[in-house]
Formats: structure tokens, sequence, C-alpha cells
């Protein structure tokens, strides 16, 4: 399956977790949020949201500031 994963499409194997994704980019460490299809996935259910074909998905760190 494809997904889009931030402007850059990536190929997956089908039943990928998001959590399984965001260890196999690195992200796993750091503080970043995860936007799937315009809306924001909580960290607490990464486990649980199964990636499904077309989605668009945006890694986004959080930045200080004013």
């Amino acid at each position: 399956m494809q997904i889009i994963v931030n402007g850059k499409t990536k190929e997956l194997e089908e039943e990928t977790l998001l959590a399984d994704l965001v260890n196999e980019l690195g992200y796993a460490e750091s503080s970043v949020a995860v936007v799937i299809d315009g809306r924001l996935w909580p960290r607490s259910k990464w486990n649980q949201k199964l990636l499904v074909d077309g989605q668009c998905l945006e890694f986004v760190s959080p930045m200080q500031g004013g």
C-alpha cells in the first residue's frame, strides 16, 4: 500500500501500525505530533492506529516562540 509522509510517497506493508512507522522513521524518541488526513493522533493511540492505503501523514515538531 502507499501513503504520503510529509509530502513524499512511501510504500508500506498492509497492517502497518502508526507506532511501527514512527519507529521506522526514527521519530520514536522525539517530540513529534502526527497528523493523519488533517486529524491529530495522540501518542496514546499510536499502537492502535492501523494505516490504510492513500492516507496523508504529517510529522510536525513543536516550536516555541512568539
